[in-house]
């Protein structure tokens, strides 16, 4: 694979043009985003950067919750060979302290006031922080704040000047140069730096599309964090690759609201997720009616039997298939309606998926593909596949990647997907290094 993600978008931008990239909710409704207006501010952000002395390996920090801005500054980061440093923007002062201290970003990219308020508390302490770009306008005169809005009105006026270091440095990027830093939960230790190059999403992005047939007409309304590589790589990376639409969740409070107005055709959710969704089918299946409640199980139940048999790739008999209809007409499509109706299926990530709960969804007729990684691989080992999963297990490796299991029970693996290594880490990372071909 001899490409990099900003040569990637620019190749779909000029393909797409008009076609709408992101749906986001302003003003009480979604509104787009064509591939054009977002690749003309990439260009001028990538100027404004490229202004401030911005350096190759340069590091910069992106802490913002899911929004349009959030893809467009990555891809400028990108775009002048810097690395893209996403968090989470439920950390705290003292978490941003730690990690800025260790990757000592040049800049910082947040979503609002309150996410600049907590890099003032950091900046005192790491120097190298230049300034904070905020998305939302500052609600402070700090001079060490700029809107996002001004950057880019300041990138647009000198991209004509800049224009010929901008396509010298996107000609100098090459694959195997690092795209980004993410930081570890650190559950085990202190928080670690996973370096990802462009070649370990683009090989993942690749291998998991000649397995998930998702399609340029695809909807994927996102809420799963964009600083987690899960929703990063597959529902960022993988979605621009193909030319999908990608739409914004308010909050997590509010998707089912959007899963209705968007009416998404593909989503990614972790299992806490699913088992919210069931219970409150199981809450309203108990406060219907006796008459309703008895359709509801009968259905539940053909369901069922029609779930084992295709997950046994049997064919349904004819009487099976009858009551399969008349299931799905008087209650699973009303179920798949309040998804938005037009869902094909769903992605399930980060953790073990209940197997009672891949069965049930299944039975109604809403698929979830269970998939298994680590941020260290890209993420993506292995993944469920269509048209029968494998309840109960995480599927098989996807195309490219090579997984075995040591005599101690170790999964190893091996391929492009794996890492360059822990930042600041040589000893690991190049232990890390020999794992790849």
């Amino acid at each position: 694979m001899a490409d990099t993600i900003p040569s990637l978008f620019a190749r779909q931008a000029a393909a797409q043009t008009d076609a709408t990239l992101f749906l986001v909710k302003r003003n009480g409704a979604y509104q787009p985003i064509t591939w054009r207006q977002a690749q003309e501010d990439i260009a001028a952000l990538s100027a404004f950067l490229l202004d401030r002395q911005i350096n190759p390996g340069d590091r910069i920090l992106l802490l913002s919750e899911n929004r349009p801005e959030w893809g467009l500054g990555d891809i400028a980061i990108q775009s002048v060979g810097a690395w893209s440093v996403p968090v989470y923007p439920s950390l705290t002062a003292q978490d941003l302290r730690l990690i800025c201290a260790d990757c000592q970003p040049a800049l910082c990219v947040v979503s609002n006031a309150e996410q600049s308020h907590k890099l003032l508390q950091v900046m005192a302490g790491v120097p190298a922080i230049q300034a904070v770009i905020v998305m939302d306008d500052p609600a402070s005169r700090d001079p060490r704040l700029l809107s996002w809005s001004e950057a880019v009105a300041r990138g647009r006026a000198m991209r004509q000047t800049l224009q010929g270091l901008l396509e010298h440095r996107l000609r100098d990027l090459r694959p195997t140069d690092t795209a980004t830093l993410i930081y570890t939960s650190g559950t085990t230790g202190e928080p670690k730096g996973v370096m990802l190059s462009h070649q370990n999403f683009l090989s993942n992005v690749e291998g998991c599309l000649k397995v998930i047939p998702i399609r340029g007409n695809d909807t994927h309304l996102s809420f799963l964090p964009l600083s987690h590589v899960f929703e990063r790589m597959a529902g960022w990376y993988l979605m621009l690759s193909i030319g999908a639409t990608i739409a914004y969740a308010e909050s997590m409070d509010t998707v089912p609201q959007n899963m209705a107005e968007v009416r998404p055709t593909i989503m990614l959710g972790v299992p806490r997720f699913f088992e919210k969704l069931h219970g409150r089918i199981q809450e309203a299946l108990r406060q219907a009616p006796p008459s309703k409640r008895r359709i509801i199980h009968w259905a539940l139940g053909v369901g069922r039997a029609v779930m084992a048999r295709r997950v046994a790739g049997k064919t349904l008999a004819l009487p099976l298939a009858l009551q399969r209809w008349v299931a799905d007409r008087l209650v699973f499509k009303k179920f798949r309606e309040k998804l938005g109706g037009r869902l094909r299926f769903f992605v399930s990530g980060s953790a073990p998926l209940s197997k009672e709960i891949g069965e049930f969804f299944y039975s109604v007729g809403v698929t979830i593909l269970e998939g298994y990684g680590l941020t260290e691989t890209s993420p993506v080992i292995a993944v469920n596949r269509l048209p029968a999963p494998r309840f109960g297990s995480v599927g098989q490796p996807i195309t490219g990647v090579e997984v075995w299991i040591a005599d101690a029970g170790e999964i190893l693996t091996r391929g492009p997907h794996v890492m360059q290594g822990y930042y600041r880490d040589p000893e690991t990372g190049l232990r890390m290094k020999i794992k790849p071909d």
